[in-house]
């Protein structure tokens, strides 16, 4: 059965994954226009209460109000700042979270002081309108941006309208009647986020599926050219001076046969085994990619100088030698590696991967299982090719 009140769920749950959790924090900060209209508006209709009642408390929550919408600009600022160095990770999305809920629920409780303030001047009707205005389009800007964080903003629709129904509800019959009308549509929102909440959710975390999809290779699920592509770029960018950066060029020795002698399936799965191994001898920071077929790339980045490649390419021709048992076969492979090192070979992905693949070509003719590196330009202009020492 489904649940009857989902908002009170979302109170107390946030089903969403990371990068989707990111995204959505990073949309709070995306509205600074609203949140300076808001406080202008706050400040205007204090400042009108203050010129027709004389009130200091009115005047200190338009002062306060001020203050307040000053440092939340400033907060979206810096924010703006921090994303546009690095990408949010979910530890640093949930302090930016922390800090925009303070200054919402802040705003959202002047608001109400200053509206159920406005209740106490009975000779004023005219702040009365303006208090419920007020409210009404804090409440639908807060429906609209912010119910992507369902506690955020149902917690300041609260905060909002509470001290406001309270004011009237020591009123006459009239201001009963207002004040279960300001309930009844505080109560409907919370359906309203509930739908906004799973309509966006749903929206993000269909993109981030499919930019998954795009980067992925269905069979393996390692990362695939396109990612290639986009991590080289990271490491090349983020290379320390003085280190290396190694592509290897795996390809498998005897995949071939594996499949014309037991099918295709047991031919899938040794190949998402493999990957599995692949990543297995991987350190942080390096990649294994599948190009297609029965050749991968690996890339290793940060490297001090050629011996590391030469004991990651040992290890990967190591571990993918071992037999893999796949149902009731034990299969067994082996693996044939070419290795080039930026910046020594070339400093793009195409230049390092064109040298590694005609390092491939002299490993496996040297006898396959083994592993060679690129050498220097021969007296012709072509790189030759040189079994590692």
């Amino acid at each position: 059965m489904s649940d009857p009140m989902p908002s009170r769920k979302l109170l107390y749950a946030s089903p969403v994954s990371g990068p989707v959790f990111v995204e959505l924090v990073a949309l709070l900060y995306s509205a600074l226009v609203p949140v300076v209209a808001m406080g202008i508006a706050i400040v205007w209709v204090g400042a009108i209460s203050v010129s027709n009642t004389g009130d200091r408390a009115m005047a200190a929550l338009a002062w306060l109000a001020a203050v307040l919408t000053c440092a939340r600009v400033v907060l979206i600022m810096m924010f703006r700042r921090r994303l546009a160095k690095a990408p949010l990770d979910v530890a640093a999305a949930r302090r930016w979270e922390r800090r925009y809920a303070l200054g919402t629920l802040a705003i959202g409780g002047c608001i109400g002081a200053m509206g159920a303030r406005t209740f106490s001047f009975p000779e004023y009707p005219q702040l009365h309108m303006m208090a419920i205005a007020l409210l009404f389009g804090y409440c639908a800007g807060q429906v609209t941006r912010v119910s992507g964080r369902p506690l955020i903003c149902i917690s300041s629709l609260v905060i909002a309208s509470t001290p406001i129904m309270a004011a009237l509800a020591l009123g006459g019959v009239n201001d009963l009647v207002l004040a279960g009308f300001i309930f009844f549509f505080l109560l409907a929102s919370f359906e309203t986020v509930s739908h906004a909440y799973r309509s966006v959710t749903t929206q993000f975390a269909t993109r981030f599926q499919l930019a998954t999809l795009a980067r992925h290779d269905p069979m393996t699920r390692l990362p695939n050219r396109l990612a290639l592509w986009e991590r080289f770029a990271e490491v090349a960018t983020a290379a320390r001076d003085g280190a290396l950066i190694a592509v290897l060029y795996v390809d498998l020795d005897g995949f071939k046969s594996v499949n014309d002698r037991y099918g295709h399936p047991i031919g899938d799965e040794l190949l998402r085994m493999v990957a599995g191994r692949l990543t297995g001898v991987l350190r942080e920071g390096d990649s294994a990619v599948r190009l297609g077929g029965d050749e991968f790339i690996v890339l290793q980045a940060n490297i001090p100088d050629a011996q590391a490649a030469k004991r990651l390419a040992r290890r990967i021709i190591r571990v993918i030698s071992a037999p893999c048992g796949i149902g009731d076969h034990e299969i067994a492979i082996g693996a044939s590696i070419g290795i080039a090192l930026a910046p020594a070979d070339g400093t793009s992905l195409d230049e390092l991967t064109a040298c590694a693949d005609r390092a491939l070509y002299a490993a496996k003719a040297a006898g396959r299982g083994t592993f060679r590196f690129v050498g220097e330009r021969d007296d012709v202009g072509r790189r030759s090719i040189v079994m590692a020492a």
